[in-house]
C-alpha cells in the first residue's frame, strides 16, 4: 500500500466534486465532506476515513470499485486507486463501456494523419480511420472488424501478402490473449468459434502455443490498392482511459527494412544534484 500517494488521490479527487452532481444539496464551492462521502457509499465514517488516510488494512475491490466510480475516476486513475491501495492492477474496468468506446477526439486526431491509421475497440470493430488506411482497400473502405477480415475473410489473403507465414500466426495469437482476457466477450467468441470451425485457420489455432507477442514496429508485406506490393511497418499502442481498444499505423516502405529493430531512448545526461535541488 502507498499510503501517501492513495490520500493524495482520494483527498483531490473529493474536493473536485461539486456536491450537487451528487445529489447534494448546492454550494457555491466543489468539495465534499468525508461524512457524505461515507453515507454515499454506505459505509461508516470511519471506514471511508481510515481508507483515506491508508490506515493498515486491505480495501476490498468492492469499496474501491464504489469509490472510483463516485469520484467518476477514469480508468487511468482507477488503476492507481487499485495499486495504492492494494499493490495491484484493478480486476476490470471501472466504465461498463470501457474498451468499446474511445474519446471522439481520436477521430479527428487520425484525419489528419498521412499515413493509413485506425483505432479499433476490444473486439477490434473499427471506430474510426483515415482516408490513406481507406486507400490501401480496393472497395476504398477498410473493413469492419480487423480480426474477423484477417483470419476469415479470404480477400485479407490477397491484401496482407505471404498471409499464412507473416500475418496469421501473430494475429492468432492476439486472438487467443483477447478471448483469454475477456471471456464473457460475445463478439470475441463468435469469432474464436467461426476460427476454430475454419478449415485453414482452426488446426493452426488448435495448436498455437500460450504466448503473447508484439507486433509494434515489427515489418510486413502488404499489397496497397494504389500502389501495388510493398512493405510497412506496424505501429500500435492503446488510448489509456480506453483498455483493450487499439490505435494502429503503418509506415509504407518502397523495400523492406534490414538490420535490427531501431529503438528511440533519451540521451544520457549527467545529473546536477545541486541544481535539481536549487
Amino acid at each position: 500500500m502507498n499510503r501517501a500517494a492513495l490520500r493524495d488521490l482520494l483527498q483531490t479527487q473529493r474536493r473536485s466534486i461539486w456536491p450537487q452532481d451528487v445529489g447534494l444539496s448546492p454550494r457555491s464551492k466543489s468539495g465534499l465532506y468525508q461524512g457524505e462521502v461515507a453515507t454515499l457509499l454506505h459505509v461508516s465514517v470511519q471506514t471511508y476515513r481510515r481508507l483515506e488516510q491508508g490506515q493498515p488494512h486491505i480495501p476490498d475491490f468492492d469499496l474501491l470499485a464504489r469509490v472510483a466510480r463516485l469520484f467518476h475516476l477514469n480508468e487511468v486513475e482507477w488503476a492507481d486507486l487499485c495499486r495504492y491501495a492494494r499493490d495491484c492492477d484493478p480486476p476490470h474496468p471501472i466504465r461498463p463501456n470501457s474498451g468499446l468506446e474511445i474519446p471522439a477526439a481520436w477521430a479527428e486526431f487520425i484525419a489528419g494523419i498521412p499515413h493509413p491509421a485506425w483505432v479499433t475497440d476490444q473486439q477490434w470493430n473499427v471506430l474510426a480511420f483515415n482516408e490513406a488506411w481507406a486507400e490501401v482497400h480496393a472497395a476504398g473502405r477498410p473493413p469492419a472488424n480487423h480480426m474477423e477480415w484477417m483470419l476469415l475473410d479470404r480477400s485479407a489473403r490477397d491484401t496482407l501478402i505471404d498471409w499464412e507465414t507473416y500475418w496469421l500466426p501473430s494475429v492468432l495469437t492476439e486472438l487467443r490473449t483477447a478471448v483469454d482476457a475477456l471471456k464473457d466477450d460475445p463478439t470475441l467468441r463468435e469469432i474464436e468459434r467461426a476460427v476454430r470451425n475454419d478449415a485453414i485457420v482452426g488446426p493452426r489455432y488448435a495448436s498455437l502455443p500460450r504466448a503473447h507477442t508484439s507486433t509494434d514496429g515489427e515489418h510486413r508485406p502488404l499489397w496497397h490498392h494504389k500502389r501495388g506490393p510493398i512493405w510497412v511497418t506496424l505501429l500500435s499502442s492503446m488510448p489509456s482511459d480506453s483498455p483493450r481498444a487499439r490505435f494502429g499505423g503503418l509506415l509504407l516502405r518502397s523495400e523492406r527494412p534490414h538490420g535490427p529493430r531501431r529503438m528511440l531512448t533519451a540521451p544520457q545526461r549527467p545529473l546536477d544534484l545541486g541544481q535539481a535541488a536549487a
